[in-house]
């Protein structure tokens, strides 16, 4: 099992979820050993030791920096390589944490977000924050509907294999 966070840029508490996620998970029998915590960095710094100490305490050690340079291609979106992270890719399930929080392009934060851009390939992050996607009339803040910047994280989410995410 994948479990993918936000990072420190965001205000969620990861924590809190990923507790709520591997008990869950725990009661369904799977091993701690089977989960893997991918902080969805993007193209942000990696976090410190430290930080993802105060962030998953005692889940710290199951989580690893995402690297947007180790990532495999699962799909295309109107010609844009989609890639994942590794091993969001080859896993089983694929969870994800996240904030809705109003965001200036995809409308609001959350949902697919966090796996396609936050454990995503540099190819979607240009695409998605580039001019030629901004200058869309959809791609606004709050608006959801009829906006191609959150219907490609969405769909990208789905080539990720994204599952379940838990959103604040």
């Amino acid at each position: 099992v994948a479990i993918v966070v936000t990072d420190i840029t965001r205000t969620t508490p990861d924590g809190v979820l990923v507790d709520v996620l591997c008990s869950t998970l725990g009661e369904l029998g799977v091993d701690r050993e089977q989960i893997t915590i991918v902080v969805g960095l993007g193209l942000h710094r990696p976090m410190t030791d430290a930080e993802l100490d105060d962030m998953l305490g005692e889940y710290a050690e199951l989580a690893i920096n995402h690297d947007p340079d180790d990532t495999v291609t699962v799909g295309k979106i109107d010609g844009v390589p989609i890639e994942c992270n590794r091993r969001v890719a080859a896993a089983d399930s694929v969870l994800a944490t996240g904030m809705v929080e109003p965001h200036q392009y995809a409308g609001f934060s959350g949902g697919g977000k966090t796996v396609a851009i936050g454990a995503g390939g540099e190819s979607l992050i240009r695409h998605t924050h580039g001019p030629g996607m901004l200058a869309n009339d959809g791609v606004r803040l709050g608006q959801i509907e009829e906006n191609p910047f959150r219907e490609m994280v969405e769909e990208a989410g789905e080539l990720c294999g994204l599952d379940f995410c838990i959103n604040v």
